[in-house]
Formats: C-alpha cells, sequence, structure tokens
C-alpha cells in the first residue's frame, strides 16, 4: 500500500469516528425524562418567582408612596371659596357698682339661665380698702343672645351713667383656624382610607404591621383634630362675659365754713381743762416713778461734789501759813 492511500483510510476513519461520538451525545441529551426542566430553563424560571417575591415584598413602601402620590390635602383657600359661614368667639367684661353685691351675684346667674348659658366661676368677698362687700362672676350664655345678656346684666345698675363703672366686648375671629381643622381633618382621613387600602393588599406580616402602626398614628391625629373643631365650634355658640360688681361707695360729707364763737370758747376751756390734767399727771407719774430714783443716784453725786469742795478749801488754808513765813525771813 502506498502512502497516499494509507492517508486516505486515516482520514475516513477519523471522520466516521468524529460523527459516530456527535451521535451518541444528540441521543443521550434527547432521552432526559419529560418531568425534568432543563438547568438553564429551571435556572431562569426561579430567578423570574424570585424577583416576583423581591418586587412584592420590599416595595411596599414605594406601593404606598405611590398610592398616596394622587392624594393631595384640601387647601384652605378651596376651603374658604365655598362660602363658609364666619366663625367669631364674642366675650365681653363689665363692671359694676350696685347697692347689694351678692344679690346682684344671684341675679347674673340667673341671667346666665335665662340665656341659654351657665356659671363659670363666681365668689363673694369682702373688699380690704373699703371693708365692703364685692363679687367676681364669669358665665357663658349662647353667642345668639349675648348682647341681650349684657343689657340684662346693665340693667341691674340705678344710674347707668354712674354706677357702670367699665364695658368692654371684643370678638376673635376663628374661621381660618376652623377651615384649617376641616381640611387637615378630611385629609386625614382621606389617608387613612388610602392606607387601609395597601394594607388589605399587604403579603406579609412585616408589611400589615408597619401600615396597621401608620393608621394608628392617624387614627391619634383625626381624634385630635376633631377634638379641636369640637371645642372651636362650642366656643363660638357660647360667648364668655366677667361680671366684676363692687359696692356703691358711701356719700362723702364736707363740713361748712360756719363760725361759731361759743364753739370756739367751749374748745379751748376743754383744751385747757386736758393740758392741765395731762401735766398734773405726768407729775404724778414723776414723783412716783421716776424721783426715788433719781434721789438715789443724785445724793450721793451731791455728797461727794461738797465733800470735794472743802478738801480743797482746806488745802488751800494750810497752804497759805507757809507762804507766810517764807515771806517773813530776812534776806
Amino acid at each position: 500500500m502506498n502512502l497516499p492511500c494509507y492517508r486516505k483510510l486515516i482520514r475516513f476513519f477519523l471522520l466516521t469516528s468524529l460523527a459516530l461520538a456527535l451521535t451518541g451525545c444528540g441521543s443521550r441529551h434527547n432521552d432526559r425524562p419529560s418531568g425534568l426542566a432543563a438547568p438553564e430553563s429551571a435556572f431562569l424560571e426561579a430567578g423570574q418567582a424570585m424577583d416576583w417575591n423581591y418586587d412584592e415584598s420590599a416595595s411596599m413602601s414605594e406601593k404606598k408612596s405611590a398610592d398616596l402620590a394622587g392624594y393631595t390635602p384640601d387647601t384652605p383657600a378651596a376651603a374658604e371659596g365655598s362660602g363658609i359661614e364666619r366663625m367669631i368667639i364674642k366675650n365681653g367684661t363689665i363692671s359694676i357698682q350696685v347697692g347689694d353685691p351678692a344679690a346682684a351675684s344671684d341675679q347674673v346667674r340667673a341671667i346666665a339661665a335665662a340665656n341659654q348659658g351657665y356659671v363659670v366661676s363666681g365668689s363673694v368677698y369682702k373688699s380690704y380698702a373699703t371693708d365692703k362687700p364685692e363679687a367676681d362672676i364669669q358665665i357663658r350664655v349662647s353667642a345668639d343672645l349675648f348682647e341681650k345678656a349684657i343689657a340684662e346684666i346693665e340693667a341691674l345698675v340705678e344710674n347707668p351713667g354712674k354706677d357702670i363703672l367699665s364695658k368692654r366686648v371684643y370678638g376673635d375671629d376663628i374661621t381660618d383656624e376652623y377651615v384649617d381643622q376641616e381640611s387637615r381633618l378630611k385629609s386625614l382621613e382621606a389617608k387613612k382610607a388610602k392606607l387601609e387600602e395597601i394594607m388589605e393588599s399587604a403579603k406579609t406580616v412585616k408589611d400589615t404591621l408597619s401600615v396597621y402602626n401608620e393608621i394608628a398614628d392617624v387614627n391619634e391625629e383625626i381624634e385630635i383634630s376633631k377634638g379641636q373643631i369640637k371645642y372651636m365650634e362650642q366656643s363660638a355658640r357660647l360667648s364668655s362675659i366677667s361680671v366684676q360688681i363692687l359696692s356703691i361707695p358711701d356719700p362723702i360729707v364736707i363740713a361748712g365754713n360756719e363760725w361759731n364763737p361759743n364753739d370756739t370758747v367751749r374748745g379751748a376751756v376743754n383744751d385747757f381743762i386736758n393740758t392741765g390734767q395731762d401735766f398734773i399727771d405726768a407729775l404724778i407719774y414723776f414723783v412716783i416713778a421716776a424721783l426715788p430714783y433719781l434721789l438715789i443716784i443724785i445724793v450721793p453725786l451731791i455728797l461727794i461734789f461738797r465733800w470735794l469742795i472743802r478738801r480743797g478749801k482746806r488745802s488751800k488754808k494750810t497752804a497759805a501759813p507757809s507762804v507766810l513765813n517764807d515771806t517773813d525771813k530776812p534776806n
């Protein structure tokens, strides 16, 4: 066999072996059981399932943000444009003087009850400055009957021009605050409804608890807003009146300038007698209470003083003869 033929046989043998090997691999791949998915497809399906579960749990906050993104609270300007009635709290203070403050205080209580109101506080006491009774009372009446109640309190005095000491009526417009609170309440209720929808679609316990806590916080804010609205409505329906009730002061009596000599003489005699009595009383007190002590102190001092004087005179007499004797001696 020559060399070219030998090379052709080797090439043929290699090609035949390669074809058989490829045919065997294809048959083993096709013989895989139908119940088992290919590794690549199984991995892809698992990845898709994992990605879906992750989006469902981890993006719950994003979902809430997306659901609440379309929610916009009502603005006060829009609420004001709805034609709401102005809400004004009326209040007043009045100071009066009457003959009997305690009786006037009872009448003010009756005025409060007659005008669909009640007494907030009240007290009757005696003034330290005038030693006369006074009273302070605060009442609330229906806002529609506020002017009527003020007029009835003014009617308690005898002379309105003099006995009504002061009066002040003022109002506080709370319309803007009321509108703001109503808008806030609507916004909170809308937010609560959105959160409840999100809670129904929550898939995990963690998401459910998170949304539940937010709903609890919103409920607390809703209750606070409702309480403030109720307080403003009650304040607008009832007006406050503070009443100070003083006693009418005693009239001041001014003495006349008439001159009466008899009264002057009588007053002078009385002053003379009173002065003499005071002098005699002082002298008696001096003799009885002070003089004994003075004698105890002064008498020894006088005796000592006299002894000192006598001693001085004796010393002078003894010194005089000695001087004379010295002068009589011859030089």
